[in-house]
């Protein structure tokens, strides 16, 4: 069998034709083979969601943001714990649970507001995905999401 070791893979597609040979001389027909070499990594391209306002919060009452990316992303809890994002609220930071979206672009956190953090101030959208505490965040090709993604805030 002859293998040729001067094939480089690209970024992009991909396409290598395979065939035996015995020792005889003999060849089998060509086979393709294909694959897509993904080397770009994922990030935001959209956020939906108060972004930077003043804002009054009460004990119980959730605020949520939506996070678009390119491409659909694939969500996994590691050792128990999901992905995060964080946002400030009257200068804490504090953190919004993934909810929903493995598998599409879109992406929902959330987070329910406690008697300790109710109260009237300025409310920051979030500007880092905070993989740090568990949680995955992979694209289909099994590129992860880096840990301190920053999804692009606009102002309202």
């Amino acid at each position: 069998m002859l293998f040729r070791s001067d094939y480089q893979p690209q970024p992009g597609a991909n396409r290598w034709l395979v065939r035996q040979v015995d020792v005889a001389g003999n060849a089998s027909a060509p086979v393709a083979i294909t694959f897509e070499w993904d080397t770009i990594r994922d990030t935001a391209t959209g956020l939906e969601g108060p972004l930077a306002a003043s804002f009054t919060a009460v004990a119980g009452q959730e605020v949520s943001w939506t996070i678009e990316f390119a491409a659909p992303l694939y969500v996994t809890a590691v050792n128990g714990t999901l992905p995060q994002v964080q946002f400030t609220f009257r200068g804490t930071t504090l953190m919004a649970q993934y909810r929903s979206g493995s598998g599409t672009t879109r992406l929902s956190y959330s987070h329910v507001f406690t008697a300790e953090e109710a109260g009237t101030g300025e409310l920051t959208a979030p500007v880092k995905a905070c993989l740090c505490y568990g949680g995955l965040v992979t694209d289909a090709a099994g590129n992860k999401l880096p840990k301190h993604a920053l999804p692009p805030v606009q102002a309202p």
